[in-house]
């Protein structure tokens, strides 16, 4: 279809010339008509120009080829999913079932963690006001499995541009850094209304502190050197990743920066717009180890960000539970064994205002409500259980459907 885009834009410029050549200039009860037409086929013929300017359209065979593939092993190594609906008067719960059938890949994929941690240990570090929030266990050996695929697929996506040898260390260096992290995680990302569009902080228990970093640093150097990126420059964008190990120390605690930035080919296409856009300058990111646990923080001030993650950890994290999340856990109820998290639709919402136009009147009230979502993964099988209360949707539908005029 996509290859065929063209074509089909071609199709549709000769069949406004064909009627444009029919018409009688000279007749002034077809002058209307002929502007139009005029209008149309102008507007067709930068269309095609801009299209065959477009450096991606080379490589949508290669991102199709990838997502067929995923769905090909969904199709085939699926044994059944089933959907459960219980609404009440505030709260709809869902609980979604996934089974792979047994003896397959995926079915080897979804095992269940076996580390013994508790997956809401860092629950506490989760904040209120958050446009998401996840807390749970990182299940090292599905954590292998699954990222072991996603390089194959990517190197799949790139055409050959990643060769065998790019994708054997990447999987190497990944498997080392799984290797290093401990068993529990915890995440909080805010909406950000002006580039970048959100700011992330990040907790994650780690084993082995010096492999870690030593694996992240050999990483980030590994995909910057891997024919991957060659693959981004064919579609246009230009991906800079620079990182710098122990910038800084901060109460003892050495921290570590990385910078990504964005560039397009053509700075002055539409892409080259959203792009600045959506990420301005990109993204920075600072991390360090702190007893035991990795603090990160991704976005705009993101020095001040991972100053105040150490000062929490090094005060023995939070010592109460944030209030949305509280209200999550009580409706959601049990069955987040592997993990827990909340989405807020309204903040999300304020997120993507920021990075496209879209008709949305007013979004400055505060949401006070939030999704929330859990489950757990095992014995060949993904079980997802979400709630959502009325009261969310109310915001939601208050947010997207435009105020009455007043006079």
């Amino acid at each position: 279809m996509m290859a065929d885009m063209k074509g089909n834009m071609e199709n549709v410029l000769a069949g406004f010339e064909k009627q444009r050549a029919e018409l009688d200039v000279n007749d002034p009860n077809q002058q209307a008509t002929i502007e139009l037409l005029d209008k149309q086929i102008a507007s067709m013929k930068e269309r095609i120009k801009q299209f065959d300017k477009n450096p991606m359209m080379d490589n949508l065979g290669n991102i199709m080829d990838m997502y067929i593939r995923i769905v090909e092993t969904l199709l085939n190594e699926s044994k059944g999913f089933s959907l459960a609906i219980e609404p009440k008067a505030e709260v709809m719960t869902i609980l979604e079932t996934y089974t792979a059938l047994p003896g397959s890949e995926l079915s080897k994929f979804l095992v269940a963690d076996a580390s013994g941690g508790k997956a809401d240990k860092l629950i506490n570090y989760l904040q209120d006001g958050a446009m998401m929030n996840l807390v749970g266990r990182l299940n090292k050996p599905m954590l292998q499995k699954f990222y072991g695929e996603v390089i194959g697929l990517m190197s799949v996506m790139s055409g050959g541009e990643m060769t065998d040898e790019d994708a054997i260390e990447m999987k190497e260096v990944t498997a080392d850094i799984i290797d290093s992290v401990g068993g529990v995680m915890a995440m909080s990302v805010r909406a950000n209304e002006t580039a970048p569009p959100f700011t992330e902080d990040v907790i994650i228990e780690v084993s082995d502190g010096e492999k870690f970093n030593k694996a992240v640093l050999r990483g980030t150097e590994l995909w910057k050197d891997s024919g991957f990126m060659d693959f981004y420059k064919g579609m246009g964008l230009e991906m800079d990743y620079v990182t710098q190990m122990n910038v800084y120390e901060y109460k003892g605690a050495k921290v570590n920066s990385a910078t990504l930035g964005f560039k397009m080919a053509e700075p002055d296409s539409l892409e080259a717009q959203m792009i600045d856009k959506m990420y301005g300058d990109g993204f920075e990111y600072r991390w360090a180890t702190v007893e035991g646990l990795c603090a990160a923080a991704v976005g705009g001030e993101a020095d001040s960000a991972v100053k105040r993650l150490i000062d929490e950890v090094k005060g023995g994290g939070a010592t109460e539970t944030a209030s949305d999340i509280q209200q999550a856990a009580t409706m959601l109820g049990d069955g987040a064994d592997d993990f827990f998290g909340t989405v807020n639709v309204v903040r999300m919402l304020k997120m993507i205002s920021g990075m496209v136009p879209l008709p949305i009147p007013d979004i400055s009230a505060e949401s006070k409500s939030n999704i929330a979502f859990g489950g757990k993964i095992g014995e060949g099988k993904a079980v997802l259980k979400v709630a959502v209360p009325k009261a969310h949707i109310k915001e939601v539908i208050t947010t997207i459907v435009p105020k009455p005029a007043t006079e």
